[in-house]
């Protein structure tokens, strides 16, 4: 290259790469781009060229991608990692590397390559240099190739496609055409999306349909123009070439199949194949197949079948037809889908005689396939209840293995095995002897003499029902010739027409080139896995590797065509040692076991004649090596917990140990029966070895046999694990294909098994080591039968049955002594069953025993043993939460056992100590470092077993890895983790398999299913899970693993509401781990179940208990980790403190609690290093701080939190920990009266939390953001918003827990919506969802339960009943709230809830007007605040209290004290928000110090006051928003502009307050503000003298208040309203009226207040009825009234108290006098 330059060498190599691309020549493809990166490495050198650097390691890694030779992938790394080392020492910065490479590997903005591609096309359509565009399109693949853009890559591919098809077309080469149809496959495989595959696949049609026709023209030898014509005569069908071909698969299927049938109907047959194979393609799923698609694409592929066996006389394409026609019966339904099939299958035979054999007949249509399906199924049914017979009579297993009569019966059981496999042997032979004469009856006698010989199982007589048919054909000597071969052929093809319609043949046995080819090499093209079609008696498969038939094989590329239709001389041939050789030795050991099936006898015994001559000259090392292979192929002696395959670990050995002593020892019977027999009466078995072996036979042809009909086919997955039926419906879980897993019902049969098959093959590779014949002497010294202490203890482990293994294990070390390997071997396999059970102490106590013998042995040399016990160390102090000890451990192990293995090594015991490195990361919360080493083992597994294999170590990896992502937020791919690896354990235990592994997958799915809120369907999980487990541990069995998801359970009913059974579960939890760790020993998973019962009755409200729960944990751990270690265990108590602390209003407490918790995690992590325990820490202390009434420390540690979650997660995740933030954050602003902000972030979180969960999704965190954006709305007035999100919230929780399930979440709505209509004034509605809140509250958490929830419930209706005037059924539930509250957070203990209990209670007595009592609430409120706050601290609520006070002067009178109050509320209000800042509060305050102002008579300030107030509410609420505050605002300022005696502007600003009112509550909305607005406006008519206009008002608002509040209610508004009326009535001198409403009004007054309550409105109303009576001369009454109103007066207000108004009155009176 340096000779030429490598920019002059380029061109070449992209030619070659071209070619290579074109031929789909992998290694040719692999040296391509391995040449080009040598180009660009070598610029990069000589050009001090960063960026070409970068593009040789791209170029290298796309070679090593497609590399399969391990050396040449070596050789490619090693360039890799020179040209890495080459671009660093440039010292360029990695991102500007990047960026370069950008911009080379373009000349790659999208125009420039359009550009590209557009100069290229049209140089080619306009006849240019067609290499040269070739090459420019290639280099544009490159170039895709490099910037790993597939789409490009594909595009410049499709280009390559098109040049060639064109040049097919224009010279008619169909090597042009081969090398289109490979690129457009090419281009296919990489396209991303589905527009580019439908325009590739339509180019892949149009190629085949050129090809056939050139093809077909060549054949029939037309003309050119001939040739012409039939290629304007082909058109595909209009509405294909102008349907839209982007609507996904499904389209893409139904084009498919649109076009096949068409090219089908065309005579197109290799076009209508392939796309209807295409069509197929596209919807077959092995797991989960989509059972009428795919029958569609199959019966089309078989009518292709049928025309191609008529057009080429080919009985094989006759077979393949029925093949495809009865896969597609199995997989069909709808009765007339399947006679319509049928009666194509009678075709297939009748066409098949027609075109192959030249017989016209007719098929009759009651033929003898339903006979012949009823003879095999008589068979079956009878094997089965033989093996029921023999498990009565012959049953070994019931019996202690010591029992001496064990050996006798285990004998007969053999025998009786034995019979019944020589009549299942003789029916076969039957059965076929019977198919051959219906066929010989149909093609005439056979041209010569002739015998059918069987092979394989049917000639050993361990042939199944099941098994498939090998045979071969010997023919006479000297009619070798084509007219015997084509009879003998159509013979076999008939045969097998009838043995494919007993609808038990799986198509890729069928080698169908469109779906299996196998003779191609290439695996893309050997894609259709048959999953539906049973499979069961059917002929040896036409693979290459098969092929047991007459059929033989066709030619490969490595080995010569085979037929097995041969003279007795030529098929002894295949025993030739160059030719056993040549086809892998199988061949020959099967032909050596021939038994004969029907036909001449003579021929059978020079047959067998021949093979013993052959054996004599060459000798058997075949079997021998197979045998090896056998044994090696299973990997260990022992069984495995996987499933186990019993034709190959269990079958296969022994019949091959057998046919071996048969071959070596001259015994010429093919069956084992009867070999062994032979064997023992040489005496070259000894007879206990003859009975060992006949028992090991029995057991492996009885479990064989066992497992077919079970399964019901060749299925031969056999589980040594107990199975369950799985109910996932509903779980998105795949469990579609059905468990075919014989479940083996005695264990004690594989004992039985183990104990001869491990001494014989270890026998085995001992004896026939070094040769056969001189290593007999020592087989036939040999004991096939090992059932020692060791050998039973290691079985049973494998078994797991872990206490049985230790028993056995634990006599074996008795026997041990002096042998230190072998007692080193039993102590690791003792720790590994205490590993199983959980016993870390034992798992240490055998460790260091094994440890400390291996290093007395080797010292400090590295060894696998001493790895494997500092492993077990490490994994032990792991679980028992000692991390840095473990971290030691581990380390140690690690670093050996590179030093063993080497430091690169794919190892199992590297993987593992990956895994279990990553699991100490991860109890340590670094789940980064967890996830590197978890990746670690996945990576090593892979490498070890493939990417796709199913393995514990692959298996595990995945699991942990999806618990990381969990921990780290990302549910969905965490569950994305686990189903990969429950999909790998289903594949190694099977899919209905219990398995300890697969349980805990479920419960780890579960806890992802609960952190994304559907509960529901983590709650079955859990249940599955649970099952699961107890089915492996014992129902009863105490066990950790069991106790943890107790725990899960117990953590679901949580959120599901049900408390009580979540304390239940978290109690049975704490027990079982107090039974297997001890009652007084300190275990984190004991202190886990501590907290978790903390967290259960803090959520049932009992909070004290709750702390006791956590404060045991928190000691439990301090104990454990150290009372000043941190630890994120003791990190998370603390946490759980603070919260529970900061639930009793201790907030000083729970501030301190969570400043810990902040700070150990910190020394954890890191001080500045972004954790999500950090987030979780700095999230609650912005809910103290909020609870504090610091709402910006408490929005400044919210935003802290956030910042931390968007660096862990990404700015644009979407995670819940950043849309818990957004959440967080809307709540502190709406607290802050910012309700806009608020809204903002909360809409944030809310598509932030659907993008998570899904758009549709319910779930609990979209409920609650829908909750709260409900609350905002209704804050801002945007009532039609807010019933709305309460709605939906309330709908969306009822989806979640169930409709008519009771659920806190769900009361939490209804509440809401309660609330909702009390803003908008219809109390009544509102107290009936707060009593539907309240019932359910009690249905959760108990009738006579005191919970705050339920607490709050009763003050919320207390709320309602005050709204509503029935102030004493108020009080009712507002001391039954208090009383509540005082018995949860103890009598004397301060309490936010106590505190504003005290305020409802004041609030209600001042209503009622026992003042004293009031007051006497409302500074008991404020006393408890202040002393939970700090009494010179600022906080919301006390200033709320201040307002209350304030508020209660003002209404007694005393408006200065008020003033006094409301000032000092405004302060701390100005203090807390900041003194510029615009908030509710403040314009609150206000607003009351207005109303006061005009109280006192200072109108003028009271008119200042309020219109700050109310450009302060418009500020916060809008300019133009009707909001009731502003309403409000308006209202007020009517009033004191009327004292001001601006009766015009305060009429306007009445109408202001009534047209928002109305805007609020609706135009024809009763409310008591829109009465109250049409009152004020009756008051400010009365004052301009439009007294009429007044009263009119009046009785609108009178009318609106009775329908309100019911017609003879008795509220205080309607009596107020009343008064108004009676002295507008009076002004208009109707005194008598005036007097009839001052009655009534008196009388809902007293009822209000009390008969003889004191009250201020009471007695300014007997004042006015005392005025009436004077206008009416009645003096005795009128002083009767005016002396009980100035002694009511005097009462209330005390005689030295200042009354403005009142004293204004009495000189009134004295004037009147």
């Amino acid at each position: 290259m340096r000779a030429h330059g490598p920019t002059r060498a380029e061109p070449g190599y992209l030619r070659a790469l071209l070619d290579a691309v074109a031929d789909m020549d992998r290694c040719a493809e692999v040296e391509g781009l391995k040449s080009l990166g040598d180009v660009n490495l070598e610029e990069g050198r000589l050009d001090k060229d960063a960026v070409k650097f970068t593009r040789a390691m791209s170029l290298y890694v796309a070679a090593i991608v497609r590399c399969r030779d391990p050396e040449v992938g070596l050789a490619l790394e090693h360039r890799h990692n020179y040209a890495e080392k080459q671009r660093n020492k440039l010292r360029l910065k990695q991102i500007q590397c990047q960026e370069d490479t950008v911009k080379s590997t373009g000349d790659s903005s999208p125009a420039r390559l359009a550009e590209t591609f557009e100069i290229l096309d049209k140089k080619w359509t306009t006849g240019g240099n067609t290499e040269s565009v070739l090459v420019g399109y290639t280099r544009l693949m490159v170039e895709g190739i490099i910037a790993d853009d597939s789409t490009l890559e594909a595009e410049a591919i499709k280009s390559i496609g098109d040049v060639y098809l064109k040049r097919g077309i224009e010279t008619r080469d169909t090597t042009c055409l081969t090398k289109a149809t490979a690129l457009y496959n090419t281009a296919l495989a990489r396209w991303e999306g589905v527009q580019g595959s439908v325009v590739l696949v339509h180019r892949l049609l149009y190629t085949a349909k050129i090809r056939e026709e050139v093809n077909r023209n060549k054949n029939k030898k037309h003309n050119r123009t001939e040739d012409r014509r039939r290629q304007q005569n082909f058109q595909l069908p209009r509405d294909i070439m102008t349907s839209h071909r982007d609507d996904g698969v499904t389209r893409l299927h139904g084009d498919s199949l649109k076009i096949a049938d068409h090219a089908l109907r065309k005579g197109y047959l290799d076009l209508a194949e392939e796309v209807f194979a295409f069509a197929l393609r596209l919807i077959h799923d092995p797991s989960n197949p989509v059972l009428s698609d795919e029958a569609c694409c199959l019966s089309k592929l078989g009518d292709v079948y049928v025309k191609r066996g008529q057009l080429t006389k080919e009985g094989k394409k006759f077979t393949q037809a029925a093949a495809l026609y009865n896969a597609a019966i199995a997989r069909t339904v709808d009765p007339n889908s399947r006679q319509s099939l049928f009666e194509k299958l009678q075709q297939v035979e009748r066409l098949f005689l027609q075109h192959v054999v030249g017989l016209k007949c007719q098929i009759n249509r009651c033929n003898s396939n339903e006979d012949h399906k009823n003879q095999l199924k008589a068979v079956r049914a009878y094997a089965k209840s033989q093996l029921e017979i023999i498990d009565e009579k012959h049953n070994p297993y019931q019996y202690d293995e010591s029992d001496p009569v064990v050996r006798e019966i285990e004998v007969q059981r053999a025998e009786a095995v034995q019979e019944l496999f020589q009549y299942i042997a003789k029916e076969r032979r039957e059965f076929v002897q019977g198919l051959l004469e219906e066929c010989m009856e149909k093609l005439g006698p056979p041209p010569c003499k002739y015998a059918y010989i069987g092979l394989g199982s049917q000639a050993t007589e361990l042939v199944t029902p099941y098994s498939d048919l090998e045979f071969a054909i010997l023919i006479e000597e000297g009619e070798d010739n084509d007219v015997t071969r084509r009879y003998f052929l159509n013979l076999t093809h008939n045969l097998q027409l009838k043995v494919i319609n007993l609808g038990e043949t799986i198509l890729p046995a069928m080698a169908i080139p469109s779906l299996n080819d196998f003779y191609s090499e290439d695996p893309e093209r050997d894609w259709f896995f048959d999953s539906v079609t049973p499979r069961g008696f059917a002929f040896d498969g036409f693979m290459p590797w098969a092929c047991k038939t007459p059929f033989g094989r066709e030619q490969t590329k490595s080995k010569p065509p085979l037929s097995l239709i041969q003279t007795p001389a030529q098929m002894a041939q295949f025993q030739r040692q160059d030719v056993s050789l040549a086809e892998g030795y199988h061949l020959s050991i099967v032909l050596k076991r021939a038994v004969l099936l029907m036909g001449d006898q003579d021929l059978m015994h020079e047959y067998t004649d021949r093979l013993r001559e052959s054996t004599a000259t060459s000798p058997d090392l075949g079997l021998a090596t197979l045998l090896k292979r056998s044994i090696g192929e299973t990997g260990t002696y022992l069984p495995q917990e996987q499933l186990l395959d019993v034709k190959k670990e269990i079958y296969r050995v022994p019949s091959l140990a057998i046919e071996l002593l048969r071959v070596v020892f001259g015994v010429e019977s093919a069956s084992v029966w009867e070999a062994l027999v032979e064997l023992e009466r040489r005496r070259q078995v000894s007879n206990e070895n003859a009975n060992h072996l006949k028992v090991l036979t029995s057991i492996s042809a009885e479990l064989r046999l066992r497992t077919y009909l079970s399964n019901e086919g060749q299925r031969e997955q056999l589980s040594v694990l107990p199975g369950m039926k799985t109910d996932l419906e509903g779980l998105d879980i795949s469990n579609s294909v059905i468990d075919t897993v014989f479940r083996i019902p005695d264990t004690k049969m594989l004992f039985r098994y183990y104990y001869t098959a491990i001494p014989l093959k270890e026998c085995i590779l001992d004896v026939f080591g070094n040769g056969i014949q001189a290593q007999m002497a020592a087989f036939l010294e040999a004991v096939l039968f090992d059932n020692s202490h060791l050998l039973r203890g290691l079985i049973a482990q494998k078994l797991h049955k872990y206490r049985e293994s230790t028993i056995s294990l634990e006599a074996a070390m008795g026997t041990a002594e002096g042998d230190q390997e072998i007692l080193v071997s039993i102590l690791i396999a003792l720790a590994d069953n205490c590993i199983r059970y959980n016993d870390f102490g034992g798992v240490i106590k055998h460790s260091e025993q094994s440890l400390k013998i291996l290093e007395s042995i080797y010292g400090d040399k590295a060894h696998p043993g001493i790895a494997m016990s500092l492993h077990n160390l490490g994994l032990s102090w792991s679980e028992l939460d000692d991390q840095n000890k473990a971290m030691d451990y581990l380390q140690q192990s690690h670093s050996m056992t590179e030093v063993n293995y080497g430091s690169d090594a794919a190892n199992h015991e590297l993987a593992s100590l990956s895994y279990d490195l990553g699991i100490c990361w991860s109890s340590l919360g670094d789940m980064k470092k967890a996830m590197k080493y978890h990746e670690q083992s996945l990576k090593i597994g892979k490498s070890m077993f493939g990417d796709k294999a199913a393995n514990l170590y692959i298996a595990r990896s995945l699991n942990s890895l999806g618990q990381c992502w969990s921990k780290l937020g990302d549910d969905r791919k965490a569950i994305n983790y686990f189903e990969q690896s429950l999909m790998l354990d289903k594949t190694m235990y099977g899919h209905n398999t219990v398995h300890p592994s697969m349980a805990m997958t479920y419960h780890n799915l579960g806890l992802c299913w609960i952190n994304l809120g559907d509960y529901g369907k983590a709650a079955r999980l859990f249940k599955h899970s649970l099952e699961m487990l107890k089915v492996v541990h014992g129902d009863n069995t105490v066990h950790p693993t069991v106790a943890k998801v107790l725990d899960s359970i117990g953590s679901c009913c949580n959120q599901l509401g049900d408390l009580r059974r979540a304390i239940s579960c978290h109690e049975e939890s704490l027990k079982m781990k107090i039974t297997i760790y001890g009652e007084t020993t300190a275990k984190g998973d004991i202190a886990g179940s501590l907290n978790n019962l903390g967290s259960a009755w803090q959520n049932l409200g009992d909070v004290k208990k709750a702390i006791g729960y956590f404060e045991q944990s928190l000691r439990m751990l301090e104990e454990i980790h150290g009372d000043n270690t941190p630890h994120p265990d003791t990190a998370n108590t603390l946490n759980n403190l603070g919260t529970a602390w900061d639930d009793v209003g201790n907030s000083i407490k729970a501030l301190s609690y969570h400043e810990q918790s902040l700070r150990m995690k910190k020394t954890l992590y890191g001080h500045n290093t972004p954790h999500p325990d950090i987030a979780s820490s700095l999230n609650n202390l912005g809910s103290v701080w909020s609870n504090i009434g610091d709402k910006r420390k408490a929005i400044s540690f919210y935003e802290d939190a956030l910042k931390m979650r968007i660096a862990l997660y990404g700015d644009n995740t979407a995670h819940p920990g950043i849309a818990s933030a957004f959440s967080n954050l809307g709540s502190a602003l709406r607290e802050l009266g910012d309700y806009k902000q608020a809204m903002t972030y909360f809409e944030r979180s809310l598509k932030m939390a659907k993008a998570i969960y899904g758009e549709s999704t319910p779930n609990p965190d979209i409920a609650r953001l829908l909750n709260n954006l409900g609350s905002v709305c209704s804050s801002l007035s945007q009532h039609e918003k807010a019933i709305s999100y309460h709605r939906e919230s309330l709908q969306m929780r009822k989806t979640i827990y169930g409709d008519n399930t009771p659920h806190p979440d769900i009361a939490s709505s209804l509440t809401n919506i309660g609330s909702y209509w009390s803003k908008r004034g219809d109390e009544r509605k509102a107290k009936t969802y707060h009593e539907q809140a309240l019932g359910m509250l009690k249905a959760v958490y108990g009738e006579e339960t005191d919970h705050p929830r339920i607490a709050s419930s009763l003050c919320s209706l207390g709320a309602c009943f005050c709204k509503l005037g029935d102030e004493r059924k108020a009080i009712k539930y507002h001391e039954a709230s208090l009383r509540m509250y005082k018995v949860i957070y103890g009598e004397g203990t301060p309490h936010p809830d106590i505190a504003k209990s005290f305020g409802h209670l004041g609030d209600s007595w001042s209503e009622l007007g026992d003042l004293e009592k009031a007051i006497h609430y409302f500074e008991q409120s404020l006393k408890m605040k202040k002393t939970i706050y700090g009494d010179s601290k600022d906080h919301p609520d006390i200033a709320n209290s201040l307002n209350s006070i304030g508020a209660y002067w003002s209404k007694v009178g005393d408006n200065k004290k008020a003033i006094c109050y409301f000032e000092e509320s405004l302060k701390m209000y100005k203090r807390i928000h900041g003194d510029n800042m615009v908030h509710s509060d403040i314009a609150r305050s206000l607003h009351n110090l207005g109303c006061s102002w005009e109280e006192v008579g200072d109108c003028k300030k009271a008119v200042g006051y309020l219109e700050e107030s109310l450009r302060l509410y418009k500020y916060v609420y809008g300019e133009q928003t009707a909001h009731p505050l502003i309403a409000k605002g308006f209202n007020n300022l009517a009033v004191a502009l009327t004292r001001l005696e601006e009766h015009s502007k305060a009429a306007g600003y009445c109408t202001q307050s009534l047209r928002m009112r109305r805007t609020i509550y609706g135009e024809n909305s009763l409310h008591p503000d829109i009465a109250e607005s049409l009152q004020n406006l009756g008051v400010c008519c009365k004052n301009l003298g439009e007294h009429w206009k007044a009263i009119n008002y009046y009785e609108q608002a009178l009318t609106m208040m009775k329908s309100i509040y019911g017609q003879n209610t008795t509220h205080p508004n309607v009596a107020a309203l009343l008064c108004n009326f009676a002295l507008s009535l009076s002004n208009l001198g109707d005194d008598r009226r005036a007097i009839n409403y001052y009655e009534q009004a008196l009388a809902i007054m007293k009822a209000v207040y009390g008969k003889n309550t004191a009250h201020p409105n009471v007695a300014t109303l007997l004042f006015n009825l005392g005025l009436s009576w004077r206008k009416l001369d009645d003096k005795q009454r009128a002083e009767s009234y005016t002396e009980q109103s100035i002694l009511m007066m005097q009462e209330v207000k005390r005689e030295d108290t200042a009354d403005c108004e009142f004293a204004q009155a009495l000189r009134d009176v004295d004037l009147l006098q």
